[in-house]
């Protein structure tokens, strides 16, 4: 880059220097005469171009003993035939293409290679909104696009957006469906349609992504987890079938207990029973699934509802399959 900058300051200096030529008048044999130059001149001097697309330009009028080269090879590359310019798109950027000619004089074509589509992670979405929350967020990802996104909702009674650079928050509000537009600084745009049920499920589908991340023995419900190397954990199945897993340490414990195989899914007869910090619940019915089992270990969900306090309480647990 930095031989190219000086083959322009090159340019300029010399068409300054030799644009001037001294010749004999009878009038004042001193007199310095300015040599004319048809000016350079193409038929554009700005374009925009679609990744992978190629555009033309003439030049209409010059000296000959053309040169061109682009300022960014990474953003687009350049031929020169004849008096014909192609310039090919080759990634999304702003530059430049130079052009001179014999008499040194010179020329630059501002380019905008851009993508002709806006592409998104999830063309379109179904959020599970849980009953209890006033609010819940997923995200959208843009995968190919121009930069300087905006988003908006067309009902922001059911879902408002924000911007994160290349991440678009979803805020779930009430059921429904609505759209949502995405566009990045030259306005090219993709709608994604977003459908919002509510649910008593108790994570939605970046909860889990996230929590699948680990495979860190650990067990997590109201606003406490417990992955203590203290701790006592337990994992057993008894004579009927019911596997048993949990935890206790002096006189605080979880424990959950479920029927039926460790496969992925709602799992049967699931009991949880807990003590902490004045937090206790017993044999309490929960809804529980196993969401994933990647042969060594399982990670459970489960969720229940407190009648005394009427609100839904939620949790899940990571541990071995033995």
């Amino acid at each position: 880059m930095k031989t190219k900058y000086i083959k322009i300051l090159f340019l300029i200096i010399t068409s300054v220097t030799l644009s001037f030529v001294s010749c004999s008048t009878d009038d004042d044999p001193n007199e310095i005469v300015k040599e004319e130059f048809p000016e350079l001149t193409t038929d554009n001097t700005s374009v925009k171009i679609v990744v992978g697309n190629s555009e033309s330009i003439d030049i209409k009028e010059g000296n000959g003993e053309y040169k061109v080269f682009s300022l960014n090879e990474d953003i687009v590359d350049v031929v020169l035939v004849d008096n014909k310019i192609t310039i090919n798109a080759i990634s999304n950027g702003e530059t430049g293409v130079v052009i001179s000619d014999k008499s040194n004089q010179y020329k630059q074509i501002s380019v905008i290679s851009y993508f002709g589509e806006l592409v998104v992670d999830r063309p379109e979405m179904e959020m599970k909104k849980r009953f209890w929350d006033k609010s819940g967020v997923q995200t959208i990802t843009v995968l190919k696009g121009n930069g300087t996104y905006e988003a908006s909702s067309d009902d922001e009674g059911i879902a408002t957006v924000s911007v994160d650079k290349d991440r678009i928050k979803v805020r779930a509000l009430s059921e429904g469906t609505v759209n949502v537009t995405i566009k990045d600084i030259y306005d090219i745009e993709t709608v994604v349609p977003v459908t919002i049920v509510e649910s008593d499920y108790p994570y939605n589908d970046d909860e889990i992504e996230s929590l699948l991340v680990s495979s860190q023995r650990r067990y997590f419900f109201s606003n406490y987890t417990q992955n203590s190397g203290w701790a006592d954990y337990y994992n057993s199945t008894d004579d009927d079938g019911v596997h048993f897993y949990g935890w206790s340490q002096y006189d605080r414990y979880g424990r959950i207990y479920f029927s039926g195989n460790k496969d992925e899914g709602i799992k049967e007869n699931a009991i949880f029973s807990y003590n902490y910090l004045g937090t206790t619940y017993t044999d309490e019915e929960i809804y529980l699934e196993i969401v994933k089992n990647d042969g060594n270990n399982i990670w459970g969900i489960f969720s229940f509802i407190d009648t005394d306090r009427s609100v839904v309480k939620y949790g899940y647990f990571v541990d071995s399959i033995n």
